[in-house]
């Protein structure tokens, strides 16, 4: 019962925030092929946002377009502020972090070296004094602090994740997204991950955008869950809502 009162709280405490993002009729081509149509959507300050669909459905394509690794049409408004055209490190400046399917890491550095960039390059301020400071904080908070002199191509899978989500936080950002962070993961390393997830939201009262595969963990993590299906939204909702929806069931549950 404890379990679900603090949800129903947390829920409403969401509710009641201003967006941190307005995504307004955006859209991406890629030739004759539409991936993103004309899409609309609004996250509250410290929501856990849950984006899924079939394989091809746009989700990667979404993510590209907020961080500014692609350019399309419409609008992207972090904070009330416009950062549709902005370059990459630019948006990540304004305090928007991202992670990728695959771990893209320095594999050649240790661990400690790897979230120093993101400390060093992803705060435009960033005082020299209190860069260690943020990297050490990132590397406990994620678990990775007896690891930091690790080389980071000989850790597994689970820990290069990890490594990439401590770079992310190093950048101190307000909006956190996560693209099939259980992605490859045994069924022993996805809840440690689920419970990390949770964390950043909870202690670190930071919004979070999750896609991913697994109802599963979508529905532990996420007040809302998108359908995506050919770049339009299909349905947006409690996930137990959506998940019931006979529409998404066709599309995408099978």
């Amino acid at each position: 019962m404890a379990s679900t009162a603090n949800t129903n709280s947390k829920d409403e405490r969401v509710g009641a925030q201003a967006p941190i993002l307005q995504v307004r009729n955006l859209s991406k081509a890629f030739g004759a092929m539409l991936a993103v149509n004309d899409l609309s959507f609004e996250i509250p300050a410290g929501e856990v946002f849950g984006i899924a669909g079939p394989n091809g459905a746009g989700k990667t394509t979404v993510f590209n377009l907020i961080t500014g690794f692609l350019q399309g049409t419409g609008e992207v408004r972090f904070e009330d502020k416009n950062v549709t055209n902005l370059k990459p490190y630019q948006i990540c400046h304004r305090g928007i972090a991202r992670t990728l399917q695959i771990p893209q890491i320095f594999s050649t550095l240790d661990v400690f070296s790897n979230v120093r960039f993101g400390a060093h390059f992803g705060n435009k301020h960033l005082k020299d004094g209190n860069e260690a400071e943020i990297i050490h904080r990132a590397l406990d908070f994620v678990g990775l602090q007896d690891d930091k002199t690790a080389i980071a191509e000989n850790m597994d899978l689970f820990h290069k994740k990890l490594i990439m989500i401590a770079a992310a936080l190093a950048t101190q950002p307000r909006l956190l997204l996560l693209d099939e962070p259980i992605g490859g993961l045994s069924p022993a390393e996805i809840d440690p991950l689920i419970k990390l997830i949770r964390k950043i939201n909870q202690e670190w009262n930071i919004t979070v955008i999750i896609i991913e595969h697994l109802m599963k963990v979508l529905k532990e993590l996420s007040h809302r869950l998108m359908i995506l299906h050919y770049g339009e939204e299909i349905r947006t909702g409690p996930p137990a809502e959506v998940m019931e929806d006979e529409k998404v069931k066709e599309v995408y549950l099978g």
